[in-house]
This record gives C-alpha cells, sequence and structure tokens, in this order.
C-alpha cells in the first residue's frame, strides 16, 4: 500500500492540529484545520499551548490522490475566540461544563466536504459569542460557555466564502465538536454535533443533527 506514513506537510504546513481532508471529482484535494496564535499575533509552531485564539486554515494540493505531494501554503479561513486560554485555564482548549479537562477546540478542523452537485466546498466550526471574526467576549454571566456552530461555503475553491450560517438554532449554552456530510447525490448537508441545553448545569451533552437542503 503506497503512501502510508508520507509526509505531506513539509515547508508548507505549520503545526495544524486535529486536520481533516475531502476532494472533489476534479482531484483537488483540500485540507481544514486550526493553528493557535497569541495576542501578539505570533503563531504557535510548536504545539502545546494553545494561545489565545484560534486560526483555521484551509490548504490545498491540486495533484490529485493518485499523485499526492505537498499541499500549498494554507490560506486564513477566519478567526475563533473558542480554544484558547482566555480565561487561563487550560492549555488544551476552551474549557466547558461538559468538557472541563480538555475543554472544546474549534473544531473547524473537524468539518469539511464537498458538494459536486452545486459545485461548493463545505466547513462547519463553532464560535463563542458575540460573533465570528470577534475577540471581543461577552461579559454577561457564563457567557464565556455561550456557543454556536455556523457553517460556510465556497463557491471558488476557497479564496471566497460565504456569511455565516447559523446551524444551531441556539447560541446559548455550551455545544461543539461539529462535523459535516454531504449527500454526494443529493447535494444535502448533514451536519452532527454535542450539545447541552437542557441540562442544568451544562454538564451533559446530547447528540444533535441538522439537514441543510
Amino acid at each position: 500500500m503506497q503512501g502510508i506514513g508520507l509526509d505531506v506537510a513539509s515547508n508548507s504546513i505549520c503545526y495544524i492540529q486535529v486536520p481533516e481532508i475531502t476532494a472533489t471529482p476534479s482531484g483537488d484535494v483540500y485540507l481544514c484545520g486550526t493553528v493557535q496564535i497569541y495576542s501578539n499575533g505570533k503563531v504557535n509552531l510548536q504545539g502545546g499551548d494553545n494561545g489565545n485564539y484560534g486560526k483555521v486554515v484551509l490548504c490545498k494540493h491540486t495533484g490529485g490522490i493518485n499523485n499526492f505531494n505537498v499541499f500549498e501554503q494554507p490560506t486564513d479561513l477566519f478567526m475563533t475566540n473558542v480554544g484558547g486560554n482566555d480565561f487561563n485555564t487550560s492549555a488544551y482548549g476552551k474549557p466547558v461544563p461538559f468538557q472541563p479537562n480538555r475543554g472544546v477546540y474549534p473544531m473547524g478542523a473537524r468539518g469539511v466536504d464537498y458538494d459536486p452537485i452545486n459545485n461548493k466546498l463545505w466547513i462547519v466550526s463553532n464560535n463563542m459569542k458575540p460573533n465570528n471574526f470577534s475577540k471581543v467576549l461577552d461579559t454577561t454571566p457564563n457567557a464565556k460557555y455561550d456557543m454556536s456552530i455556523f457553517a460556510m461555503y465556497s463557491s471558488d475553491g476557497g479564496v471566497t466564502w460565504s456569511p455565516e450560517i447559523q446551524i444551531s438554532d441556539q447560541d446559548t449554552s455550551s455545544r461543539g465538536l461539529p462535523s459535516i456530510k454531504v449527500d454526494q447525490k443529493t447535494g444535502k448537508k448533514a451536519f452532527f454535533w454535542y450539545d447541552s441545553r437542557g441540562n442544568a448545569d451544562a454538564a451533559n451533552v446530547k447528540p444533535f443533527g441538522s439537514i441543510l437542503i
């Protein structure tokens, strides 16, 4: 079996956490993942401490899976304030009641897929209030645990992206670990995540899902 252990990240990808991968029928391969940055704007290349904020990046390879080589340089998709150490409590993601020791990463890396019917690349992620791209957190009680699940799509191979589409119908309480799968015959998008709504102390989660037609 060829390709096992091939280093596709050398000289092209920094320290990317929990990457996810998808491909198009034409042979373009996309890798979506997160890198951590600090309040001084520096990127964490070594791993370990997760910095202050997360940055979700996208890498592209145009050679197809039968001619796999290194990816192109990563491009920035968006900033997220989930996954950093804003509250100085963890080096393993934003601590929330249902995952207090490990925290919740900005799992844009967990959700990327391609819609061949409409020729769109989709990603799903989660962010904390007030909105995406913002480093200003809501200071109301327990707001540091308020998260929403959102998706974005690109019709030009990741060059430009749509506005956020909110997938979860609530943005209070904590939720995370979203994923996406596109039906290759219909183009429908299925989303899945863990959600702590309805739980008094938000310490437990239930699986939630949504379908976008």
